[in-house]
């Protein structure tokens, strides 16, 4: 989900509505359990469907579909996405470190840090303007299929690419004051000094968080509530280092991601 917010008066309305929403899918017996509406910058319905599956539901950001689009391009272009994304879903939930609202990191930009990782490993890259002019899928997700490692592609072993994963982001390969996560700018770029600001707690100090530009809005960190992110890091020390993470490693930067960075 993309994180564009919205005025308070526009907040109050979709706030309103998702509550109707809510109520419809009680009165339908799509949802068990407790369900709540929050409300975050962008507020969403937060409920377990009949089923079992947790799900968040929002609505009315213009971003949302070009999302879905560009998220199920990327998957074509980086089969490992889905598996390595459901792994490590799982572990954030495990340590409560996957809702923004309480200092963790949401999917999206989850995904997008996987992905970072992966063009690192030699995987392509969707592109963002495709996703915009392509019309929302009406269909579910292909089904997963079995991941197989070409004699010129990159490697599809799950094993290798969450470890080198959790390595690349950890403490000693990755300084999350001067990087900041971009496919758009080659996986890594420096991060501006206003992502820096962020400030959380009851003294208002700086925390140091995971910055991730969203892909669809050059220029904005669509992590910039991660202020628990040391406490997702694996500080386990390794016998096989990979090189320390530095800004633009594999792609060039697109103009409007550049200069977006350069007004930040």
């Amino acid at each position: 989900m993309t994180s564009e917010g919205f005025d308070n008066k526009a907040k109050q309305e979709v706030i309103n509505n998702l509550r109707r929403l809510l109520k419809h899918l009680r009165k339908a017996q799509l949802i068990r359990g407790q369900a709540c509406v929050t409300s975050a910058r962008v507020p969403i319905v937060k409920c377990l469907s009949r089923y079992g599956f947790s799900v968040d539901i929002s609505m009315g950001t213009a971003n949302n579909a070009a999302a879905v689009c560009l998220i199920r391009n990327q998957m074509s272009l980086a089969p490992p996405l889905r598996p390595l994304m459901l792994i490590l879903r799982a572990i954030l939930k495990m340590h409560n470190l996957g809702e923004p609202s309480l200092g963790g990191l949401s999917s999206y930009p989850l995904t997008w840090a996987i992905v970072a990782h992966l063009m690192q490993e030699g995987f392509k890259v969707a592109d963002p303007a495709r996703a915009r002019q392509q019309p929302p899928p009406a269909n579910a997700l292909p089904p997963p299929r079995l991941l197989k490692t070409s004699p010129n592609g990159p490697s599809m072993d799950l094993g290798s690419l969450l470890h080198g994963f959790l390595r690349r982001f950890s403490p000693s390969n990755f300084n999350s004051s001067a990087l900041a996560v971009s496919v758009l700018q080659g996986g890594f770029t420096s991060k501006p000094p206003a992502w820096n600001k962020s400030k959380q707690g009851k003294e208002k100090k700086p925390q140091k968080h995971l910055s991730v530009e969203d892909p669809l809005k050059p220029g904005q960190d669509a992590a910039c509530a991660s202020f628990k992110f040391e406490q997702m890091r694996w500080k386990q020390p390794t016998r096989c280092p990979i090189p320390k993470t530095r800004p633009g490693l594999v792609a060039h930067p697109s103009m409007s991601s550049s200069q977006s960075f350069q007004k930040s």
